[in-house]
């Protein structure tokens, strides 16, 4: 299991218990780009990142070496989704990577096969994409799915495969299942028992043979990956009671105990549902007259709210979907210096 996170990628194992579903962190590393999409072909991990070009790669494995990260190609325009399609054989695997309204259709090696136009409305954005690649009534050749916004709608949409595959002449497998596509024999864990259940079991003259060497997972350390570990002994602000696991003293919070706790004062009145970037305007003279002010960035309600330092609010004031407020002071206009408040509106792309 791989989970992405800012600028990180953290691979997972699951594991079942008796009662329950636990993930076990194997190692986490990081990624040249924050990934908003990843997808999985055979032993490949391709994943994109926003405002970029490149699609990267990294080779899977059950290891705990961190994978050497490449850029497997670049793209006509910045990438918004990436998925895979897999073949009879690896020579007939598909990478599917969207740019806005289109999808473009790379080979292995990224040689670029062809394009899939999005038609049907006005300024289509496409955002994330997932293939269902197993034959129905309808789509004979399976499903590209993605979440799309355009000039009528925001939501998901589903085009049939058939008509493009047909067009770029690529060979369609919807006998897939990924159920079933595991190699014969490798139904053997590699995490054994003398490893603790905590790490891989170094292979020698057979596949994941037990032996007394063992890779252990993030948090774990010793020859059989029995004692537990934490990164940076918790910051010192803490104890380590599991693998990279931290009880924080009074005070302290947050990754490893890393973060001096503030408990807060105030809090502001409620005030639509998506605030975000809030300014500080600070009074001449009395410094207690100063104000927050604050965006509502949705459709609806959406303007700046103005709050006095104790939270509450008081005034409101309507603009079209703001985003970043900022103060500026000693603003001439005509005879008068005076301070301002600015936001970027994203309703008309101007400055309010």
């Amino acid at each position: 299991m791989k989970l992405f996170g800012k600028d990180l990628e953290k691979r997972a194992t699951i594991s079942e218990p008796k009662d329950d579903v636990e993930t076990v962190e194997i190692q986490t590393f990081e990624t040249p780009v924050e990934a908003s999409s990843c997808a999985t072909l055979r032993d490949i991990v391709y994943f994109s990142g926003d405002d970029d070009k490149n699609v990267y790669s990294f080779t899977a494995a059950e290891t705990t070496a961190t994978p050497t990260i490449t850029s497997a190609g670049e793209a006509e325009d910045d990438v918004t989704g990436v998925a895979s399609y897999v073949g009879k054989e690896s020579s007939d695997d598909y990478l599917l990577v969207a740019q806005k309204d289109v999808v473009s259709v790379y080979a292995r090696n990224f040689n670029l096969l062809g394009n899939i136009k999005l038609t049907g409305d006005e300024d289509i954005e496409v955002q994330g994409l997932s293939v269902l690649q197993a034959k129905t009534k309808k789509y004979p050749a399976g499903v590209l799915a993605f979440a799309v916004e355009s000039d009528a709608s925001t939501g998901f949409g589903i085009a049939a495969l058939n008509g493009a595959f047909a067009a770029l002449s690529l060979k369609v497998n919807s006998d897939y299942d990924p159920a079933k596509s595991r190699p014969k024999n490798d139904d053997k864990s590699p995490i054994c028992n003398s490893c603790s259940g905590n790490g891989f079991c170094a292979p020698h003259s057979k596949r994941y043979a037990p032996s007394s060497s063992c890779d252990c997972f993030a948090g774990f350390v010793g020859k059989d990956c029995k004692r537990f570990t934490c990164k940076n002994d918790c910051s010192g602000h803490g104890k380590c009671i599991g693998a990279n696991e931290c009880k924080c003293d009074a005070g302290w919070g947050g990754l490893y105990c890393s973060f001096l706790l503030v408990e807060p004062k105030s809090e502001t009145d409620a005030n639509g549902g998506d605030g975000d970037d809030p300014a500080i305007w600070i009074a001449p003279g009395n410094k207690a007259n100063s104000r927050i002010i604050t965006t509502t960035k949705s459709e609806v309600g959406a303007g700046l709210g103005v709050f006095d330092l104790n939270g509450k609010l008081l005034q409101t004031i309507p603009a079209g979907e703001p985003n970043n407020v900022d103060m500026i002071y000693g603003f001439q206009a005509g005879n008068k210096t005076i301070d301002l408040a600015y936001a970027a509106c994203r309703e008309d792309n101007t400055l309010w």
